[in-house]
């Protein structure tokens, strides 16, 4: 059967912060339309659509989809599992579904009004899932479960160690934005499982773990009125040194931190709060405004699917709330308001915080990695680093032309589409962040 998906106008900015979670609960509205669609009730489905759905797709063409699928794979049998996902102007839930002949995923995708924006049937692809990269060699490294403690956070965490004897230099894993896994996971990719196994091969150790808030649960819910950076990031990335240092086979004296964008925009303000890193790589790492990043995201994925910008309300609704972003002032700071559904607080803190003029006042090591096909953090903020820091002598810059925000190597022009394709952290960007941890250059 080929892969039946009708494609409408939601945004998909990967880059934006999750940690609130869904402001409403989609799941069992999901499994009443399901059961609508088994009752062939194709008009209380269509009821639901956003203006932007409903313009394409009328009763009519659903029950054509769905008939013409269940005729071709038989009837849906069983749901397996559900999963969610929540991002700044939409929420999702998938439900995996087991039809009589093959199994499909229903993918729906709702809105900030509530309405369906995006309703697909996608059949699960068993090559989907993550693979592991030529230069994960388990022979040559072990893994050791530990957790990062921090107060009343418990953070399960992997240290992956070099086999052998003596202390090893040691690589902490900052996360970008988002309730992320310790893994980094976005669908089939997993680029810090990809750089923790390529670095161990090579003799230096890698801790990863899981973010606040993805492990959190309530607790995050409660401080989301004054939620910051701080909060979400910062203090456990502090943690985590302070948990390589109790490691008995690390090289205390060769402590490195790699932020991956927001996380590496994040570097220099960890930085200053801690003593003796011997070095920071700046894994695409914006320079800009986060707000900037999300309505120029917002541009770029609507122009992909070659959409006018006008009249496009979920690009006036980013923008606005952009706009409100840059209005903010200390006089907010006790307001319980919300812009992209994250608190005044965590904006304001932003605001005071300039990554470019803190890192330049820092002496610390700087290595800077670009994918050249990056859409969410792009060649501007590179430029934004490079003239900022264009004074000092330590730092050291390079761009990856075929690479994406995950440092996955293509051709094609980048897109949320891509991030479902397997793929794995080049192997020259692996090796370029050995040599530099090991000889403070790259080969």
């Amino acid at each position: 059967m080929k892969r039946v998906i009708l494609l409408l106008t939601c945004i998909s900015l990967s880059v934006v912060l999750n940690a609130q979670g869904p402001a409403k609960d989609y799941i069992p509205r999901s499994k009443a339309i399901l059961d609508l669609l088994k009752a062939k009730e194709f008009g209380k489905v269509c009821e639901q659509f956003d203006t932007s759905v409903s313009r394409r797709l009328d009763s009519t063409k659903l029950a054509t989809v769905w008939m013409r699928m269940v005729g071709s794979i038989g009837p849906v049998q069983s749901v397996d599992s559900i999963s969610t996902d929540h991002q700044t102007t939409y929420d999702v839930v998938i439900q995996h579904c087991v039809f009589e002949k093959k199994k499909i995923d229903f993918k729906l995708v709702y809105g900030s009004n509530e309405k369906i924006k995006g309703l697909f049937f996608l059949p699960v692809d068993k090559k989907m899932h993550y693979e592991i990269p030529p230069y994960d060699k388990p022979e040559l490294y072990e893994e050791k479960n530990v957790f990062v403690m921090n107060g009343d956070y418990k953070l399960p965490g992997i240290l992956t160690l070099p086999k052998g004897t003596g202390k090893y230099p040691v690589l902490i894993l900052i996360h970008g934005s988002g309730p992320n896994d310790k893994d980094e996971s976005v669908g089939p990719t997993k680029i810090f499982r990809d750089i923790a196994s390529g670095l161990a091969a090579q003799g230096i150790a890698v801790l990863r773990y899981d973010k606040r808030t993805r492990v959190a649960g309530p607790k995050i819910t409660s401080l989301m009125k004054t939620l910051t950076v701080k909060e979400e990031t910062i203090e456990d990335a502090i943690a985590a040194i302070a948990t390589v240092k109790s490691e008995i086979r690390i090289d205390t004296t060769h402590i490195y931190l790699l932020g991956h964008s927001l996380g590496g925009m994040l570097l220099p303000r960890i930085n200053s709060q801690v003593s003796g890193i011997k070095g920071l790589i700046y894994l695409a790492a914006n320079s800009r405004p986060l707000e900037d990043l999300f309505y120029e995201q917002a541009q770029y994925i609507l122009a992909l699917d070659g959409l006018s910008e006008k009249n496009n309300h979920t690009l006036d609704s980013i923008r606005n709330e952009s706009n409100k972003v840059k209005t903010l002032t200390p006089a907010n700071a006790n307001d319980s308001g919300m812009i992209l559904r994250l608190p005044y607080t965590y904006w304001l803190d932003l605001k005071n915080y300039n990554p470019v003029k803190t890192a330049l006042k820092q002496k610390t090591p700087m290595f800077f990695l670009q994918g050249g096909r990056d859409y969410q953090v792009t060649d501007a903020d590179l430029n934004g680093w490079k003239t900022g820091l264009k004074s000092k002598s330590n730092v050291l810059f390079k761009t990856y032309p075929k690479m994406n925000h995950f440092f996955v190597e293509g051709d094609e022009k980048s897109s949320p589409a891509e991030y479902s394709k397997v793929g794995n952290v080049a192997s020259t960007v692996i090796d370029d962040l050995a040599s530099w941890i090991q000889l403070g250059k790259i080969k």
